[in-house]
């Protein structure tokens, strides 16, 4: 049994494979071959390598093994980022160089190998040289200021001192924006300048200039060694841009901050956003800019609401257009099943292009042809007080009038006249019935409106409804509970009782008593008055 259990032993550690342990790691060399087999998958592979000399080691590795370096031999803590083995930005093959000083030990693991096949390493006094892979847009090609992005590729993650872009005689630095082995340069704003500044027009010459390119953290491994790319690209026709703008956060002349859930359509300052530019805008199919609103949370699509707007041309096509009146936008509108009022709403134009169908000039980041506001959201709040009189009970003759007393505050509500909707003979009829507005004397949010009471030959018993014609409220909604009544047939005067859609506490009003006050006319000011089942001073 004895010899059993360590011929079996002696076997497993026959067969034990490398890499698997801190105790038992890949030890590379100068020049090697590993190999990654099932058994290294969905575990944590280990390697160490004692450099010999001063220099730079080359791990090539399968898949997407990514060895990181380890301060020391208990691979715990991971050493810094400017120590860390750098990518080749190849992925076949896939290769990491890491700097190596002579002595030291270097000890790399990666947490979960998920690849087979073999690592090869090798060792060189410095590093290969940093290499220009791709430009866009290519070298000579056209620049539009609304498209002016400029990448560069490398083969090894790069860094960037300086860069400017040179037209005429005029030179306007570049804002550099680096990732790992690509330089991306914005050259919009600059681009414009040059054409502003009438040092280039459309056929120019234009040279990009980038200095002080390295290889990251290695300054000494510049490019073509001395680190200087210069890119020559021709002016392309200056593209459109914007002018003014108008009911936009920050524009002018009129500076719309907060978007509300209701723009009236009797409100013509507000609610109609304008951006206007020195040329005109394509509408073309396909071409024609398109506008939108957005609310809520972009990441949960039950809290989002998106909704397109209509673009409309104004001013010879200068100017694009929208209107956000006469649409109601709580936000039980937009998001129904969320619970949540967000503090935002979001304006945008996308795909903004001049007569040439080239995009427009915008500043906004990563954007070709796009504008974006961002406005504060609020809800309007509108509710009316309205008191009818006659009271209940009493009877209305033809030619009578009805007093609505209608008190509100803040933004009023606009209509044009009354209408009288009963059933006569199965036929719906209506009538129209001018009205009187005459101000409260006491109360300086409040005015009554007198209704004549028109002939009406409705069915027996049948109902008379009362409503305010082409009615618009502050926030959108009818008020139907408050802002409509209804009457009952009189089989001997033609109408009687009237009767509010609304309950009697939001409807009447009352003396100190409990007695219901039935014009306006009779409150007086500094009445003490009950509105609501609150007591109020009359003003």
């Amino acid at each position: 049994m004895s010899a059993l259990v360590l011929l079996t032993a002696f076997h497993l550690l026959a067969k034990a494979q490398p890499g698997l342990s801190s105790s038992d790691p890949f030890i590379l060399t100068d020049d090697g071959v590993f190999e990654v087999t099932s058994a290294h998958n969905n575990r944590a592979v280990y390697a160490v390598y004692e450099a010999k000399g001063d220099g730079v080691l080359t791990i090539t590795v399968p898949g997407n093994i990514n060895f990181m370096l380890y301060t020391d031999a208990t691979y715990t803590t991971m050493a810094e980022d400017s120590r860390q083995p750098v990518w080749n930005n190849s992925y076949s093959p896939r290769a990491y160089e890491l700097a190596v000083e002579k002595g030291n030990s270097y000890y790399l693991k990666d947490e979960f190998v998920m690849s087979t096949g073999i690592i090869t390493t090798s060792f060189s006094k410095q590093a290969a040289a940093l290499t220009l892979n791709a430009v866009t847009p290519s070298d000579g090609s056209k620049l539009n200021a609304g498209t002016a992005y400029i990448g560069l590729e490398f083969n090894r993650s790069v860094s960037c001192a300086a860069a400017s872009i040179k037209g005429g005689n005029k030179e306007v630095a570049l804002n550099i924006e680096g990732s790992g082995s690509t330089i991306s340069l914005d050259a919009r704003s600059a681009l414009m300048q040059l054409y502003e500044q009438e040092a280039i027009t459309e056929g120019s010459a234009i040279q990009v200039v980038l200095q002080g390119v390295c290889q990251q953290n290695n300054t000494s491994n510049l490019y073509n060694g001395d680190g200087i790319i210069t890119l020559q690209y021709i002016a392309d026709k200056r593209p459109i841009r914007i002018i003014a703008t108008n009911n936009v956060p920050g524009g002018s002349p009129v500076d719309l901050q907060t978007f509300s859930s209701y723009f009236m359509k009797s409100d013509e300052s507000k609610g109609i956003v304008q951006i206007t530019f020195d040329a005109p805008v394509c509408f073309e199919e396909g071409y024609a800019p398109v506008a939108f609103i957005q609310y809520g949370s972009i990441e949960n699509e039950m809290e989002s609401y998106k909704e397109t707007l209509l673009c409309l041309s104004t001013n010879d096509g200068k100017t694009i257009e929208v209107d956000f009146r006469g649409v109601r936008r709580t936000a039980k509108d937009m998001t129904p099943s969320s619970t949540n009022v967000y503090d935002n709403m979001v304006l945008g134009f996308t795909n903004v292009r001049g007569q040439d169908k080239a995009y427009a000039y915008s500043t906004g980041s990563g954007t070709q042809g796009s504008f974006y506001y961002n406005y504060a959201y609020e809800e309007v709040n509108y509710s009316p007080l309205v008191d009818l009189t006659p009271a209940t009970g009493s009877k209305v003759q033809r030619g009578q009038d009805i007093e609505m007393w209608l008190c509100e505050s803040g933004n009023k509500s606009v209509f044009t006249g009354a209408r009288f909707t009963y059933e006569h003979n199965g036929d719906t009829i209506t009538k129209d019935a001018a009205v009187r507005i005459t101000a409260d004397e006491f109360d300086k949010d409040a005015k009554i409106i007198n209704i004549t009471v028109p002939q009406i030959d409705a069915d027996y018993e049948g109902e008379v409804t009362m409503m305010l014609t082409d009615l618009e409220t502050p926030d959108g909604d009818t008020h139907d509970n408050v802002l409509t009544a209804k009457y009952v047939i009189d089989s001997t005067t033609g109408i009687s009782t009237v009767h509010a859609t609304s309950n009697a506490a939001t409807s009447r009003i009352y003396d100190i008593s409990g007695k219901q006050i039935p014009s306006a006319s009779n409150r007086h000011q500094g009445n003490l008055i009950i509105v609501n089942g609150k007591k109020a001073i009359c003003k």
